[in-house]
This record gives C-alpha cells, sequence and structure tokens, in this order.
C-alpha cells in the first residue's frame, strides 16, 4: 500500500518530491520572487534582499544541524569570516568577483576545520559551546588584525559585475541572490539524497548504528562541517556586499 512517507522504490527515494502542490506553489514563489523587483519599492526589496541572504546561511546551516545534527550556536563566525574573505580579496588585493566569492567559500571551509576537527568528539551543548565561542575569536582576530581588515573600520565593498552583467542596482542585486539562494536550495536538496546525505542523517539518528554500519562518524562530521562553512561563507558574501 501507497503512503505518503513510505518510498518503495530507489528513485522515489532520491526524488526531490513525489507532490504535485510541492512543484506548483515552488513555481508560483519562484514566479512572485522574479517579478518581486518590478512590482516592489526601494525599501520593501531591500527586505527581500536580507531574506535570500539569510535562506543561503540557513541552507548553509541546514546541513550541519538538520541533516548531522549538530548543533553549532556560533555558525556566524562563518558568515563574519566569508564577508571579510570576499571584501579583502576583491577591494583590497584588486581579484575579480568570482574569486572573491570562491574565497568566501574556501576560507570559511579552511577555518571550519580548526573549530571542526577538535569538535568530532562532542555533542549537544559541549558542542554549541565550542562553536559559540570560535564566533567570538573569529570577531576579535578580525578587530585585531587591522593591517588585513581595518579593524573597526572595516572595508567598502561595491556591488560586483560578474560575466559583463552589472548587479549596482537593487533589482539586480536581488536577481543574484535569488540565484545563490537557489543554488544553495538545489546543492543542499542534493546533498540530503545522496549517499553522503544519507550518512549525515544516520549519524544524526543513530550515530552508534551508523558506525556499525560502516559510515566513518570523523570524516562524515567534518565534511558536514566544511560544507557547511562553505555554503555560509558565501552568504556573507552577499551580506557584506
Amino acid at each position: 500500500m501507497h503512503t505518503g512517507d513510505f518510498k518503495q522504490t530507489y528513485g522515489e527515494l532520491v526524488a526531490l518530491t513525489d507532490s504535485p502542490p510541492v512543484w506548483l506553489w515552488s513555481a508560483v514563489l519562484l514566479l512572485a520572487l522574479i517579478l518581486a523587483p518590478y512590482i516592489l519599492n526601494a525599501y520593501a526589496l531591500s527586505f527581500l534582499i536580507v531574506i535570500l541572504i539569510t535562506v543561503v546561511g540557513a541552507l548553509g546551516l541546514n546541513i550541519l544541524t538538520g541533516y548531522t545534527g549538530l548543533i553549532s550556536l556560533g555558525h556566524v563566525g562563518f558568515l563574519v569570516t566569508g564577508a571579510y574573505a570576499y571584501a579583502v580579496a576583491v577591494s583590497k588585493y584588486g581579484l575579480p568577483p568570482i574569486a572573491g566569492f570562491v574565497a568566501a567559500g574556501i576560507v570559511p571551509a579552511i577555518a571550519s576545520l580548526v573549530v571542526g576537527a577538535p569538535s568530532l568528539r562532542l555533542k549537544g551543548l559541549y558542542l554549541a559551546i565550542t562553536t559559540l565561542a570560535f564566533s567570538f575569536i573569529i570577531n576579535t582576530l578580525i578587530l585585531e588584525a587591522r593591517w588585513l581588515t581595518n579593524g573597526a573600520r572595516g572595508i567598502s565593498v561595491q556591488r560586483p559585475t560578474l560575466f559583463g552583467i552589472s548587479f549596482d542596482s537593487d533589482a539586480a542585486f536581488t536577481y543574484l541572490c535569488l540565484g545563490f539562494a537557489l543554488l544553495a536550495l538545489f546543492a543542499t536538496l542534493n546533498i540530503r539524497r545522496s549517499r553522503v546525505g544519507r550518512a549525515f542523517v544516520a549519524i544524526r539518528d543513530n550515530d552508534t548504528a551508523a558506525r556499525v554500519m560502516g559510515i566513518n562518524l570523523h570524516a562524515y562530521k567534518l565534511f558536514a562541517f566544511v560544507t557547511s562553512a562553505f555554503i555560509t561563507g558565501l552568504a556573507g558574501a552577499l551580506y557584506g556586499i
């Protein structure tokens, strides 16, 4: 008997969704977001931009907390790291925006190794405290490294031009944020239905059973940290812009 939850085939298991209403309302939402810059005023559009950037960051956090079950209270540290990685690369060293976005993902991913590796044996509240401490350490380092980050003065960042397309206007920047949100959404959905994603969920549900099934807990937890930090760093770059 077919139900709404039980999957009878592997294809159903890895499908994004088998619900026609989900596809319909997703299409309606996407159409509304595409038309929004032509309908909303600048004030309302600024809220939409912040919402789309927050969606990217939340999807990054969801890989770590939602999929793998690792609690992080210091993910803002990766957000800030991504913002400054982009700003330093583009504004201080004159690299193209594409290189800036790559740096905004890679630098937080490397930072996640620093906080993730010692935290692999921690769970629950202890892991949450460790990640929270990381966010305070990152903020302090940014303020003290004036030679690189300008300290409390910060770095001025201009809106980018990518592939000859200027995203200087609010409408254009909204579409850029929407593009990143869609990419992050499809990336996280595909990670969830992959072998790696199913390993994440197994660790979340019962890490002892996952270990018995042959899942390397340390490797997958570290991969969850790195992937989550990479996506969150991209959200930080957008927020910094």
